[in-house]
């Protein structure tokens, strides 16, 4: 409802037309025409706020914007905005008010409602991020314990160890260090989503960052016989960029390239740059498994682990491409991929 009001200060009158009176729920006749017997319907919290505010307009010459709270007969309470001009006459007194009233208690509902879930999601975000923090100290203590350990069994310095305790120890370092990435990517991941991961920007060698990725999957990729090949095309130098979380990147979709990628097959890291576009792209593709089309749109998400070929083979915790995503955007640049069944994939990072 949208009710309209005239106030006359020289009688003390107020006149209100009837969706006024719908507003304020007060039948006909039961309001008096004054500014005292309106005052009566203003919540009384919100009084003293009104009455200066239609001074100022009155003294000033402002146009009067104003919300208050309003008692229905029946005590419950609703909310009211009201815009409203003063008219001067001839000698620069207040002729007249006009004015009108609208309410806003749905929209005021509506407006308390949001606040408190923002409210609520950001208690719950902040629990959630102490929750994290917590556990991964809890959990990395041991398993720091796990890998020392397991590594000194492995160099057999207190002891030699027969060939199937070799392999035993060995599958316990492999398992430790899976659960140690895995904490590391869901603080990441969790970082990144409550806007609290800070980047460390410098100029990088690109063809220092690429060797330096390769060298981190050169042995899981020797162990299947993958051939890696590497290519630098037009002039790039440097990027500015924060080098270790631009290699972990690199790393998580090389080492995807290698695990999906069956045993004597090719992957490959090429660099292009583009400098009159002042960019550069980075493409990791492989012959492997490649993806099908309507999972595509599911590669990115945190959690999500494709049902596909070889895929069902291998741990993973679904959250490494949801990581280079969020990652590569953080440094203003973009991530796409091409693929197909069979024939293998090419993720590409377009960075400025």
């Amino acid at each position: 409802h949208i009710g309209v009001w005239e106030y006359i200060p020289r009688e003390n009158k107020v006149i209100w037309d009837e969706r006024m009176h719908i507003i304020h729920h007060v039948p006909n006749g039961e309001f008096d025409g004054t500014p005292e017997g309106w005052s009566k319907y203003i919540y009384f919290e919100d009084l003293e706020k009104s009455r200066m505010n239609t001074q100022l307009a009155f003294t000033q010459n402002l146009l009067l914007n104003n919300e208050h709270r309003i008692i229905w007969p029946d005590g419950s309470i609703r909310y009211v905005a009201t815009s409203a001009i003063t008219v001067f006459a001839e000698d620069n007194t207040p002729d007249r008010v006009i004015g009108i009233s609208i309410d806003i208690t749905d929209r005021k509902k509506s407006e308390e409602a949001l606040k408190l879930a923002n409210a609520e999601m950001e208690n719950a975000l902040q629990v959630k991020d102490e929750f994290l923090a917590n556990m991964s100290h809890e959990l990395r203590t041991p398993l720091n314990a796990i890998l020392g350990i397991s590594e000194s069994l492995e160099e057999q310095i207190i002891g030699k160890l027969n060939e199937k305790q070799f392999k035993y120890v060995g599958i316990i370092k492999e398992s430790g260090r899976h659960l140690l990435e895995l904490i590391n990517d869901i603080l990441d991941i969790s970082k990144i989503e409550a806007g609290r991961m800070e980047l460390d920007f410098h100029s990088i060698g690109v063809e220092k960052l690429c060797q330096a990725s390769l060298r981190m999957i050169k042995e899981l990729a020797q162990k299947k016989n993958i051939k890696v090949s590497f290519k630098i095309k037009g002039e790039v130098k440097t990027i500015m960029g924060d080098e270790r979380r631009l290699k972990q990147v690199l790393v998580n979709l090389l080492s995807n390239a290698v695990k999906f990628t069956e045993a004597g097959e090719k992957i490959g890291l090429e660099v292009v740059g583009y400098p009159e576009r002042n960019e550069v792209t980075l493409s990791v593709w492989d012959t492997g498994i490649g993806i099908a089309e309507e999972d595509l749109k599911y590669l990115f998400k945190p959690f999500v682990q494709l049902d596909a070929g070889l895929a069902r083979e291998y741990q993973g915790t679904g959250l490494g491409l949801a990581l280079v995503a969020q990652m590569v955007r953080l440094h203003g640049g973009l991530v796409s991929v091409k693929s197909e069944i069979g024939k293998g994939s090419m993720f590409t990072i377009t960075l400025p």
